[in-house]
């Protein structure tokens, strides 16, 4: 037995309103989620007795543990991106209907149909929007070559992202690996690297004295091919063959493999379209097979489906996978197409499809499950897991063949996420999950966006690396060992991954924390320079030129302005109201202080000798008070010890007794101010 038992029999109950209302049950595959058991049933042992058997077995459970936090290999090469500020919906309202009422005055427009859109928009959650179906995994890692026991790791570099790096990963006697990086890129391409795809073929008997992937840009596919120089000093990268919008219906390429068997390319456009070609017979593309939309479907809802290709075992059929489900075409039966697995979830959508692995399982990804399938039962899911994610377009699995069975990860490229699921096949034939979900660590802020990711498993297959592709051009790596049961992990320095680094990396990390958001010829202005001397030298007269004469008389009489003041103000005056009234009664304070220079040496002179007039002790000498709230005249400040001689003096003359001399902190007065 392979499967779980299952009742995919139709259980119709009456309910009450009427016949139309009914229920529909079906007990398919088993459905796990954090805490439940899924499913049971009897096995038979060894000895023919039975035995339970459940979905949830723990019997062979392995600890997924980190050895130390997550390194960087290699460093930032792009600038970080921009942060936009949102702001409320009533300040975007009024916005719009500004920018409305500017360019059509003669038109009405009401500001709660804006305010009522902008709303509708916000309640839509994060990422439901079409994505952007045309990025793909841009971290590559192709297998052994012929010559050397070095995975080829591919990823662009470089601000726009179109510079193709082409850098090495060897094992170690160790245990370990060692990533050698590469400063210098090995390609450019006119536009930048959307998606970077090779041969999945990493046997050791199908061993190549050279490695193909697939460089997908905003304008072509162009196959790549890698090759040791005749005297293995240096890595030959061209060029061969090119193919664009041209070749498939001139509508954009969304997707593009190289089939395992080889040497054949599919491809597949923006509208579902897939051709297929054999890049050394010369022949270009042939459609193999055209979307079949729905009655009264536009191409423009078309274009905005998610459509991926998986490449089979053999050359004669690959895998096609859309927003609803996944199907397999056969190219030796023209328009065949055998539907694999078909979404009937409301609300959710398929985002990545795991061809089948050496144990025949293959993996769909959707918004909210992963659901495990075998190639020997068509549209019938052995097992589904609930992720718990938010809902995320982007999510992918990543599976890894370790010596214990494979580990799935699942990753997003909105987020650092990584989630470990450990299901497998048992001795029963079944397949069980072995261990809770973990989390691999991550030091970095989790929003962190990822552009792309692989994995490897060490030559023990006990261990295992994950490299992740940051938005900004940097690569990180966790190594993870797996142990089962109660084994205490061992961890010495050839578990970790050893970078080697050149003259040119270390170029590349001096300058990567120079990197700012590039905000484009809004952002000139943060850094443009400009002299104000000449301004400032002719808004500030410096010289006693006699300009400030008027100025200076009005502060002369500032001090004994109450006293010459005939009849009371009818309104409550300030400073500058003081000084514009004792220069001219008749000038409003902005008139009085345009007609005339207060920057002068003379008007600086002169506002000195208001504060501290001629013959007082010096500022840091003086204890001043005043009341900002009481319109009594401003009084000559005085010093310390002539106030406590006053006051000692009235006191012996009233026959008090007294101490000889106050101290500073009796004569000292606090201010309404503080």
């Amino acid at each position: 037995m392979e499967r779980w038992p299952t009742d995919e029999r139709q259980h119709t109950t009456q309910q009450r309103g009427g016949p139309h209302l009914q229920d529909c049950d079906f007990w398919s595959w088993p459905h796990l989620d954090h805490g439940s058991l899924g499913r049971a049933t009897l096995t038979a042992k060894a000895d023919g007795r039975l035995q339970w058997s459940f979905v949830t077995d723990t019997a062979r459970r392995r600890n997924v543990v980190p050895i130390g936090p997550p390194a960087r290999i290699f460093p930032d090469s792009r600038p970080p991106e921009i942060s936009v500020r949102e702001h409320s919906i009533r300040k975007r309202s009024e916005e719009g209907l500004q920018y409305l009422r500017n360019y059509f005055p003669d038109a009405d427009f009401p500001g709660d149909l804006v305010r009522h859109e902008l709303t509708a928009v916000a309640e839509v959650p994060a990422g439901v929007g079409p994505s952007d179906s045309l990025t793909g995994n841009l971290l590559e890692l192709l297998p052994f070559r012929l010559s050397s026991n070095v995975y080829d790791l591919l990823f662009p570099m470089g601000p726009l992202g179109r510079e193709l790096n082409v850098s090495s990963l060897s094992p170690s006697p160790l245990g370990g690996f060692t990533f050698r990086a590469s400063g210098v890129p090995s390609f450019t391409f006119e536009t930048p690297i959307l998606q970077l795809s090779g041969s999945t073929s990493s046997l050791q008997s199908d061993r190549l004295p050279y490695n193909i992937a697939l460089a997908r840009t905003y304008t072509s596919v162009s196959l790549i091919n890698l090759s040791t120089s005749t005297d293995d000093s240096y890595l030959q990268l061209t060029r061969d063959i090119e193919f664009t919008r041209a070749d498939t219906g001139d509508i954009p390429i969304a997707d593009s493999r190289i089939l395992e068997a080889g040497p054949n390319i599919i491809l597949v456009n923006r509208f579902g379209h897939v051709y297929k070609s054999d890049i050394y017979a010369g022949n270009t593309p042939q459609i193999v097979e055209g979307s079949r939309a729905a009655v009264g479907e536009s191409q423009a809802s078309l274009s905005d489906i998610f459509w991926q290709l998986g490449v089979a075992s053999n050359k004669d059929g690959c895998f096609l996978t859309s927003n609803t489900g996944v199907k397999y075409l056969d190219f030796r039966m023209s328009g065949t197409a055998r539907v694999v697995y078909s979404l009937d979830k409301p609300g959710a959508v398929v985002t990545c499809y795991e061809t089948p692995g050496q144990d025949n399982l293959s993996r769909v990804t959707t918004t909210s499950d992963i659901i495990w399938l075998d190639d020997r039962f068509a549209k019938k899911p052995i097992l589904s897991f609930k992720h718990h994610r938010s809902y995320d377009r982007t999510l992918k699995t990543l599976t890894v063949q370790l010596g214990f069975g494979p580990l799935v990860l699942l990753t997003s490229r909105k987020n650092g996420l990584v989630t470990v699921y450990d299901v497998s096949r048992g001795t029963d034939d079944l397949v069980h999950c072995n261990s809770p979900p973990s989390c691999l660590p991550w030091d970095k802020p989790l929003n962190t966006m990822y552009a792309g990711c692989t994995a490897v498993a060490s030559p023990c297959m006990s261990k295992m690396s994950f490299l992740g592709l940051t938005h900004q051009g940097g690569i990180y790596q966790q190594d993870i060992q797996i142990i089962t049961g109660d084994e205490m992990p061992v961890f010495t320095e050839g578990n970790r991954v050893v970078r080697e680094w050149d003259v040119d990396i270390d170029k590349l990390d001096q300058q990567a924390s120079d990197l700012h958001p590039d905000a484009g010829p809004v952002g000139g202005r943060h850094f443009t320079e400009v002299n104000f001397r000449g301004v400032y030298d002719r808004i500030s007269v410096v010289g006693d030129d006699g300009l400030g004469e008027t100025f200076c008389d009005a502060l002369a009489q500032l001090p004994t302005f109450w006293q010459r003041m005939e009849n009371p103000p009818e309104s409550i005056l300030t400073t500058l109201d003081l000084v514009a009234y004792a220069a001219d009664k008749s000038k409003a304070p902005a008139n009085f202080f345009t007609s005339c220079v207060t920057s002068g040496t003379s008007a600086f002179k002169q506002l000195r000798e208001v504060i501290y007039p001629t013959g007082t002790a010096s500022p840091s000498d003086i204890s001043l008070s005043c009341d900002v709230f009481s319109p009594r005249p401003i009084a000559m400040p005085r010093s310390t010890e002539a106030v406590s001689e006053r006051i000692y003096e009235e006191n012996r003359h009233a026959g008090e007794e007294t101490s000889p001399m106050l101290t500073e902190e009796d004569t000292k007065i606090s201010s309404p101010m503080g």
